[in-house]
This record gives C-alpha cells, sequence and structure tokens, in this order.
C-alpha cells in the first residue's frame, strides 16, 4: 500500500506529461506498439516498518521512467531505426524492494503466457487493442531487485538489460544468461576505493554494507581488495537494511566514533538508506558538536554524483570521495 497517495497522482500527471499519452493502469504505464519493451523503475522508495511503497523518489525514479520514455520516442519519431515498426512499452514500480518487484515481475510473465486470441470483452468481443507480451526488460535499478527479476525472466527466456545494477553476482553467465547490463561490476569499484583508502594513507576504516547482493558482496570485494593493499576493516562489517529505526542509526555512529581506532568510513549502502543515515548522523552532530565533520566517507556508486542523497547534509559530508560509473553525452 502506497503510504503517499498525493505523490502517487503527482506521479501519474508527470507521466502524463509524456509526448505519445500513455495508458495508465493502476501502477503501471502502458504505450501501445508491435514491440513492447517492459521496465522496471524505483519510482517509489521503500516503505518503512515493513510497508511495500514510500515516498516517491523524483530523481532516480520517476526521471529515469520519463528518460524510456522520451528514448522509445525518438526511435519511434526516426524512421531510420526501424521503419514500419513501433516500440511500446510496459513499465511497472519496484518500490526499491525486490520481493514486490518479483511480484511486479508476473505481470509481464502473464502476457507472456496468455494468448491474446482467447481473450475477449464482456459483450463477447475481440479486445480493440491486442496485448502483445514483452519481448525485454529495461531494468531494475538495484542488484538485489535484478537478481531477483533476473532469475523469473530467465525462466522464460526474456533478456534483460539494467541501467544501474553493479553487483558482482550479476556477473555469473550460468545463472543470468539473459541478463546484461550498461554499468561495471561491483568488484571494479571496490577495488578502486581500496586504492582510494591506501592513497590516503589510512590501514584501519569502518565498513557498513545493506544487506543483499549489492552490499554484501561489494563490500567483500573491498575487503580482499584492500587486505592486498594492506588496510584492514576495523572489527565486523556493519550490516544495516531498510528496517533499521533512526536509534539504530544513531547506535552504530556512537559505536564507531567510539572505537577511535578509524575515522574513515567505507560503504556499500543504497541511496535511500543512505539518506536515513545522513538524517541520524545530522540530528546526532546537532546535540554533540564532536560528531561535526569527524567521519571521512568513501561511499560506491549508490551515492555516486547523485544530489538526492545529500541534499541538505552538503556541509556534514565535506571531502567525501564517491564512485560513479563514466557517463558519455548522448547526442
Amino acid at each position: 500500500m502506497l503510504t503517499q497517495p498525493f505523490d502517487y497522482l503527482r506521479f501519474i500527471f508527470i507521466i502524463l506529461l509524456a509526448g505519445d499519452l500513455p495508458v495508465l493502469f493502476g501502477r503501471q504505464v502502458f504505450l501501445r506498439g508491435d514491440i513492447i519493451l517492459g521496465g522496471l523503475f524505483p519510482v517509489h522508495e521503500a516503505g518503512l516498518n515493513g510497508s511495500e511503497c514510500g515516498v516517491l523518489k523524483a530523481a532516480q525514479g520517476v526521471q529515469r521512467l520519463q528518460a524510456m520514455i522520451y528514448a522509445l520516442d525518438l526511435v519511434n519519431n526516426d524512421e531510420t531505426i526501424l521503419p514500419g515498426i513501433v516500440l511500446g512499452a510496459q513499465i511497472l514500480d519496484t518500490c526499491s524492494v525486490d520481493s514486490y518487484a518479483l511480484e511486479q515481475t508476473l505481470v509481464f510473465i502473464k502476457t507472456i503466457m496468455s494468448q491474446t486470441d482467447e481473450i475477449y470483452c464482456s459483450d463477447g468481443s475481440k479486445p480493440i487493442y491486442q496485448h502483445h507480451p514483452v519481448a525485454a526488460v529495461i531494468g531494475a535499478a538495484s542488484s538485489q531487485v535484478s537478481v531477483m527479476v533476473a532469475s523469473m525472466l530467465q525462466l522464460f527466456k526474456v533478456p534483460q538489460i539494467s541501467y544501474s545494477s553493479t553487483g558482482t553476482e550479476l556477473s555469473e553467465k550460468p545463472r543470468f544468461a539473459y541478463f546484461s547490463r550498461v554499468v561495471p561490476p561491483d568488484n571494479l569499484q571496490a577495488t578502486a576505493m581500496a586504492h582510494v583508502v591506501s592513497a590516503l594513507g589510512w590501514t584501519y576504516v569502518h565498513a557498513i554494507a545493506i544487506t543483499g547482493s549489492y552490499g554484501e558482496r561489494g563490500i567483500d570485494s573491498f575487503r580482499a581488495a584492500a587486505a592486498e593493499l594492506g588496510v584492514c576493516i576495523d572489527g565486523d562489517v556493519h550490516k544495516i537494511n531498510r528496517r533499521w529505526t533512526d536509534i539504530q542509526f544513531k547506535e552504530l555512529f556512537f559505536k564507531m566514533k567510539y572505537t577511535k581506532k578509524a575515522r574513515g568510513v567505507v560503504m556499500f549502502v543504497d541511496e535511500d538508506q543512505l539518506r536515513r543515515m545522513l538524517s541520524s548522523l545530522d540530528d546526532i552532530r546537532r546535540e554533540d558538536s564532536t560528531f561535526d565533520n569527524y567521519f571521512w566517507w568513501i561511499a560506491s556508486d549508490s551515492w555516486g554524483i547523485k544530489q538526492s542523497v545529500i541534499t541538505g547534509y552538503e556541509t556534514m559530508i565535506s571531502g567525501a570521495v564517491t564512485i560513479s560509473p563514466d557517463l558519455k553525452v548522448v547526442p
């Protein structure tokens, strides 16, 4: 259940501004076409306290969805690319939750398994629009969601292309034969992060990871690369999840500070939890000035160059080093 119905209505309004007037069915956007591409985007954050969908994600959710619609519009209006063929789309919201995304993926599977010539309207007539099955799926955003979705799509031999899932696990071709992506895997950025830490002269760092494929495998890759460079993780990796409360985040920061062995913090944490962490730390430093700029941050691509992560906390994270895939401007 959505916790922000007003935000969801605003999301629908934004989508209606797209060029070809998509059709909206519940929580999905549908564009008619001869070939249908599926789309999976985190239009909403994961909800708190176990709820599936939280607040709207304008930058990393709605904008990406709009980008897909825009790209399809460009292709459909260029007769030199696919003459006589119109690309359509069926776009769903993952709410940044792997189990919820898997449920959404079943919508794609139903279109594959159903036969349109067996579908009739209530009056017995044929439907005006024949619903084509998805030919491929664009998404998802997070590695944990893509792992879950890829396992399902592979059973039906549906190609999947992710725009931001960097998890190393997804490179295992026997498991994910129909999965591909346009970003490098996490082991490469983990190695880069280890070299940054070494270049800064740090020998001990704290490590924080979000539970799941992205965080745990990413930090494992960092640990291995760091060990070769003589860098150790201070104690155990701190593993967090989306059910953590503000109190738990605050306890974590106090624990890290009073070990007094390390001030550098290496993180493989998704953007939603990063915001929550920074919010908790901001609350602490307002009451205890010794926390001001106490920690030095080294963060993975989930932070990267995203302004949505740090808005409101710019002074608090001054000097942070973050990793982001190389970006190319498409003319």
